[in-house]
């Protein structure tokens, strides 16, 4: 076998052959190292090294000893990539990858690959400083590249992965597997965002550009448009248990995040920053009855024991201004939920007013915070059993409110809510 440089005619399009080496070997990768000239080959059972610079191309290429990789028998070279970052080398073999500081020439790790594993694929994605490996049994590995530990391993191919490319601008990673699918994972979150069955096993994969997709079979060749957006908003880091988007006028809008560790986010909807947050409380407690006034910039919070918890907004971390609590065990709140009610005042105006419902153990309704409104008798009877749900929205009037109420008494209620001249808030039941 023989190893050609060749050099493109520009005036007639056509590849001209400048030198010519012989080589004993079966080579199945190449790699060339502009800093130090040297022109890497892997193959099988071999590792050669050629020193090749604008001096000698027109002549046999001389051997070079700058690297050494020293290859276990029968060893195959499937791969050489090269992280000028940190000067290292990667040479991916069928039992191990061999990770080499190609300043000093010196192996600096050596991972192994289990009895029955393969390196398949190998990929950089340079943003993160992580090598991305594949592996015959469907395993994705995530190297760091600069202390080289496992970050973390992909699961959910069943066969070898045939594929892998690092989308950059959005932290995506695209695998392709013998298995029939592609599967896109997030590389800022290390999760699985997207499955595509194809039916048949797929051979390679690859990007055109920042638009297009294209993967092999054993048949034909298909080109995807890549005409989906992927951003991580903001990370939460916990599962969320509840979301909640709160507007109102002259206000910038707010998104809140529930999550299982027991901390509240207050995210701003156009950037996805972290404005602020209710920090877990001893209790572990979950917020899943949560409201936001705007104009007070206060967040509204049921604890399990029936208090409502009112966090200032204006700090970080939120602080807790003042609690609502119970008279009496059977008022205890289970529920809230807040709606916009248009109020007349005293010179005439009209004015809007965040009013907040409560839905108590004992059944009743009650007015539980306004500025404007009031309502009178402070609670009415709306259940037999306990209320565990409150929803409203406002009607199409832009004065009144629907509110709706659920309860273990197996009822649902819609209740229209009005404002009378006096500020008066008055309940009558639409349906049940």
């Amino acid at each position: 076998m023989s190893l050609c440089v060749f050099k493109l005619d520009p005036s007639s399009n056509h590849l001209k052959e400048l030198s010519r080496t012989s080589c004993n070997y079966t080579i199945k990768c190449l790699a060339y190292n502009e800093e130090t000239g040297d022109l890497m080959a892997g193959g099988a059972n071999c590792f050669i090294t050629w020193k090749l610079t604008s001096q000698n191309i027109r002549e046999p290429l001389r051997r070079s000893t700058t690297v050494c990789v020293l290859l276990r028998q029968n060893e195959w070279v499937y791969d050489i990539q090269l992280y000028r970052r940190t000067k290292l080398l990667f040479v991916v073999c069928d039992l191990g990858l061999h990770v080499i500081d190609y300043t000093s020439g010196q192996e600096a790790f050596y991972v192994p690959m289990g009895r029955n594993v393969s390196l398949t694929r190998s990929v950089f994605h340079k943003r993160n400083d992580y090598f991305i490996t594949g592996f015959t049994d469907g395993s994705i590995r995530v190297w760091n590249c600069v202390v080289f530990c496992t970050m973390h391993t992909f699961h959910g191919h069943r066969r070898a992965i045939t594929g892998l490319e690092v989308y950059g601008p959005e932290h995506l990673l695209f695998s392709a597997s013998k298995d029939g699918t592609l599967r896109i994972w997030r590389l800022d979150t290390f999760e699985l965002t997207q499955r595509v069955d194809l039916g048949e096993e797929v051979l390679g994969l690859g990007l055109i550009g920042k638009k297009q997709l294209y993967y092999n079979t054993s048949n034909e060749v298909k080109v995807w448009d890549l005409n989906m957006s992927h951003r991580l908003f903001c990370p939460v880091n916990s599962t969320v248990r509840k979301m909640l988007r709160v507007k109102q006028k002259g206000f910038p809008a707010r998104i809140l995040f529930a999550a299982e560790d027991g901390g509240v986010r207050i995210v701003s909807p156009a950037s996805g920053t972290l404005l602020t947050m209710i920090y877990p409380m001893a209790d572990l407690q979950v917020f899943t009855e949560l409201v936001y006034r705007r104009r007070q910039d206060a967040v509204y919070a049921v604890h399990m024991s029936g208090t409502v918890m009112v966090f200032s907004g204006s700090s970080n971390p939120c602080s807790v201004s003042h609690c609502l609590k119970p008279s009496h065990p059977d008022t205890r709140v289970l529920c809230i939920t807040d709606v916009i009610l248009v109020a007349p005042l005293s010179d005439g105006a009209m004015r809007e007013d965040a009013v907040i419902f409560a839905g108590h153990v004992d059944g009743q309704l009650s007015l539980l915070e306004s500025d404007v409104v009031v309502m009178t008798p402070a609670r009415m009877q709306a259940h037999s059993g306990e209320i565990r749900m409150l929803s409203a929205a406002p009607c199409s009037n832009g004065r009144d409110a629907l509110l709706v109420s659920c309860a273990t008494d197996n009822m649902m209620r819609i209740w229209h809510v009005a404002v009378a001249t006096d500020r008066r808030v008055s309940l009558s039941c639409k349906h049940r």
